[in-house]
């Protein structure tokens, strides 16, 4: 609450100006690689062991241009990540939440994972036990972020994405070593 509270004061405005829930697309597991599901996504999605991943499980679908999923099971371990623009479409776990976040989905996600942001999903969970509490989508939607111009979210965007694209570069020419062993 004083996350919540310390950024309205500064200015804040609710996610949903960022951010919008994405018409639910349920698709089948046989027809669409990769498959991300609430474990093999952390912090990170792992693309790699996602294309591998097959699953009797449906899904939703998610795609690139400013596509972001939100584990929507354990609020406590925020698990979120954009799809990735040279990604066509992928399957998500029942789990997520997909969201439409526009032109700067890798800023949305720095919002998501800054520490004034990710402390409110924390007492947002209902259910019995810590590993099985939800939110939904209103529940992120309504989460307070700061109020960044166009120019800054621009900015933020840029910066996360080569990060993101750095993170990816590193894991190829560790998996291409390995492959040399």
């Amino acid at each position: 609450m004083r996350a919540r509270r310390a950024l309205l004061d500064g200015g804040g405005v609710e996610l949903r100006e960022l951010l919008t829930t994405s018409p639910i697309q349920r698709s089948r597991s046989a027809g669409l690689t990769p498959y991300v599901s609430c474990s093999t996504s952390t912090n990170w999605a792992m693309w790699i062991g996602a294309r591998r991943r097959r699953t009797p499980e449906d899904g939703r679908r998610a795609g690139p241009g400013g596509q972001l999923i939100v584990s929507l099971l354990n609020p406590a371990k925020l698990r979120a990540a954009v799809i990735p623009a040279e990604r066509a479409q992928v399957q998500v776990s029942a789990e997520f939440g997909v969201f439409d976040a526009g032109d700067h989905p890798y800023a949305v996600l720095a919002l998501l994972y800054s520490d004034q942001v990710r402390c409110q999903l924390r007492p947002m969970g209902r259910g019995t036990s810590s590993s099985r509490r939800r939110i939904d989508g209103g529940d992120v939607l309504s989460l307070i972020v700061p109020k960044l111009d166009d120019d800054r979210l621009a900015e933020l965007d840029a910066v996360m994405r080569a990060a993101y694209g750095s993170v990816a570069a590193g894991r190829a020419v560790l998996r291409s070593t390995a492959s040399l062993i």
